[in-house]
């Protein structure tokens, strides 16, 4: 039951990047793609909050932040931007979660619901 919730919380936000994807490639702007996909990475790790710890959540606002500021910076940083949200934010988020759970004193992947 969790599983499937947080597969439809997802679904806006992968299928809204295969659209976009498809889009940026047939006009010849696939350098404006790193942008949106963090928006659309953002939005669908926020709409998962309810059933994740909460650094998916701050995740989530962050990517949609740089995503933003990604589409605003141009095509020149978009990979650049895309390695450091991606990568680096990646890095963060398992260094969080594992903060996160330390404090919890359990191990889990999840958050229960009721």
């Amino acid at each position: 039951r969790q599983a499937r919730l947080v597969v439809l919380a997802l679904t806006p936000g992968i299928v809204t990047a295969m659209v976009v994807s498809g889009y940026f490639f047939w006009r010849g702007e696939h350098l404006l793609l790193p942008g949106f996909w963090m928006l659309c990475y953002g939005m669908s790790a926020s709409a998962t909050a309810p059933y994740a710890p909460r650094p998916i959540a701050w995740m989530g606002g962050v990517s949609i932040i740089m995503g933003a500021a990604t589409l605003g910076m141009g095509a020149s940083y978009a990979v650049l931007m895309m390695g450091l949200v991606f990568g680096l934010g990646h890095l963060g988020l398992g260094v969080a979660l594992l903060i996160h759970d330390r404090k919890k004193k359990q191990l889990r992947i999840y958050r229960d619901v009721a």
